[in-house]
């Protein structure tokens, strides 16, 4: 079995036809291959980590677009 190709159990999905996107986070892959995974009920970590990293690189784009800590 191809495990780029596993999905949540629902085989018209894009994952399942072989077109969809890579996951944006690790709890989004792993939905699709574990149909009890809901991802909506986890914290995206990375995303959050990668906000504050931005805004650290950043800091004169981040006062220019209204972003704050």
């Amino acid at each position: 079995m191809d495990r780029r190709k596993m999905t949540n159990g629902n085989r018209n999905t894009p994952a399942a036809r072989g077109d969809a996107p890579p996951p944006a986070h690790d709890i989004a892959g792993l939905a699709r291959h574990v149909r009890e995974i809901d991802p909506a009920r986890y914290l995206d970590e990375q995303a959050r980590l990668a906000y504050r990293t931005a805004l650290k690189r950043w800091p004169v784009l981040a006062k220019l677009m209204g972003l704050a800590d």
